[in-house]
This record gives C-alpha cells, sequence and structure tokens, in this order.
C-alpha cells in the first residue's frame, strides 16, 4: 500500500508534466533554479507528511496533497501567478513533475 500511495505522488503529476500550466509558483529573489530546488524540499516534505497514511480513491485526497503543497511554497514566500502577471523575463517550467497543479517561475 505504501508502494501505491508513492507511486500515485510521484507518477500523478509526472503525467500530467506535458500540460502547460496556467498558475506559477513565483518569488521576486529567487532563479529558477531556487525555485525548483524549493519545490524538491516540499515535495519531500508531501511524501514524510503522508508515509502513514492509504491512498484514498478519490479526488480528495489528491486535492489535499495539492493544498499541503501549495502551503509548503506560500511559506518559503512564494507567490501563485498567472503566466500574463509574471515580470517581463521570468523564466518558467510547465508543470513541474513535483507539484501537482502548478509550474514554478524565476529569473
Amino acid at each position: 500500500m505504501k508502494l501505491l500511495r508513492i507511486c500515485a505522488i510521484l507518477l500523478l503529476p509526472a503525467i500530467a508534466g506535458c500540460m502547460e500550466s496556467q498558475t506559477y509558483f513565483y518569488h521576486p529573489d529567487k532563479t529558477l533554479e531556487q525555485a525548483k530546488a524549493d519545490c524538491e524540499t516540499c515535495h519531500e516534505a508531501l511524501i514524510r507528511a503522508t508515509s502513514g497514511g492509504t491512498v484514498a480513491d478519490n479526488d480528495a485526497y489528491f486535492e489535499s496533497l495539492n493544498r499541503a503543497g501549495d502551503k509548503c511554497m506560500q511559506d518559503k514566500g512564494y507567490s501563485m501567478l498567472s503566466k500574463g502577471k509574471l515580470p517581463e523575463g521570468a523564466r518558467t517550467t510547465p508543470i513541474y513533475p513535483r507539484l501537482l497543479n502548478h509550474s514554478v517561475a524565476g529569473k
């Protein structure tokens, strides 16, 4: 069951990775590489936080993971911005494989 949970956390965003997100985590003082590193830290925290639980076969479980990931990035000072609100010259990723619904952007 633990393997199923970890696979779900890792594979669902990877499958979504081909799509382009319209929402980006952006911090004005961070490079794209730093944003990716912060995202990795949040992803690792998500895995640790869910290591004792079970994967429910519904959207509520994944929504709770998404909220936890959002909170982690926001706690690090990131804002969620639409692509049109990003500063000129900001570099972006497609949906970042470690986030469920968002991409990251940086200078």
